[in-house]
């Protein structure tokens, strides 16, 4: 059960790709990864869950998923859909407070139409420009910005949760104390469901067991001590709520497919594709 996506070859600190699909494929699993993920619907239907939520986008309308949160693409019916995914991290964007912006939940949102024409321009500004090109990267990271700030000025949200207000208070629950013990039985009897309840509910609304749901936030704490703060890799599972090194080490190596150790030394911000609908 790998679903962590973390690149090793730095390509570009922006990717941009359009495609349109006429054909079924299979639904991507849930998973994670540690950059910005824009998806701008063109035509066609889809459900983004994300965390505990599931939007529905329809054409034009786009939703941003901050790095370190769960999700994954819903085909509808009607699957054929056309697309335009932007990834990209946070060396991307030099506005601080812009950043802690895109860092909430926004929704989905639906420009007005000036709002539109103008990022579907700038959407093909990135789309045509070349990696060859003098200052690149300096072009596109302006380019993205621009892009952010007339989305955020323009923002125009639709919070559709289908998962529930319960689920919902339930899973903030789970993500504010993982790091603490915490068992289905205990989370269960808390929001007065029972074992078995809970477990349906965090397999239909997640794709994740109780269990991997909360291996997923530790690791995810995790790597943040391992970048940012200058301690053990014994504290870094300690203070993530794992009860043993052994044990973090496994987990953490089966959900990013890297050694605690490994991760500190390599660890960079970048960009990688995913097969994504």
């Amino acid at each position: 059960m790998k679903g962590y996506i973390d690149a090793d070859a730095l390509l570009t600190p922006i990717f941009v790709e359009r495609e349109r699909r006429e054909s079924r494929m299979q639904t991507v699993k849930t998973h994670v990864h540690n950059f910005y993920e824009m998806y701008v619907l063109l035509d066609g239907q889809i459900d983004k869950f994300v965390e505990s939520r599931t939007y529905h986008l329809k054409p034009f309308d786009l939703i941003i998923i901050p790095p370190n949160r769960l999700h994954k693409s819903i085909l509808c019916k009607d699957y054929r859909h056309e697309r335009v995914v932007i990834y990209f991290d946070e060396r991307s964007v030099h506005d601080a407070a812009l950043l802690r912006r895109l860092d909430q939940d926004l929704g989905v949102i639906t420009l007005p139409n000036d709002a539109a024409k103008r990022v579907f321009k700038l959407i093909n500004i990135l789309l045509q420009e070349k990696e060859s090109s003098a200052w690149h990267e300096s072009y596109v990271s302006g380019v993205l910005t621009e892009m952010l700030v007339v989305i955020l000025r323009s923002e125009r949200g639709g919070k559709l949760p289908y998962a529930g207000v319960r689920f919902e208070k339930i899973i903030d629950y789970v993500k504010e104390n993982c790091r603490e013990p915490i068992s289905l039985t205990g989370v269960a009897g808390r929001f007065f469901v029972s074992d078995a309840h809970l477990s349906r509910m965090f397999r239909k609304n997640t794709g994740f067991t109780f269990t991997q749901y909360v291996n997923y936030q530790r690791v995810i704490y995790a790597q943040t001590l391992l970048t940012e703060k200058d301690i053990t890799i014994g504290d870094v599972a300690m203070q993530s709520g794992f009860e043993n090194l052994t044990h973090f080490g496994r987990v953490f190596r089966q959900l990013t497919g890297y050694a605690p150790r490994e991760y500190r030394k390599n660890a960079k911000p970048h960009v990688e594709t995913e097969e994504h609908v």
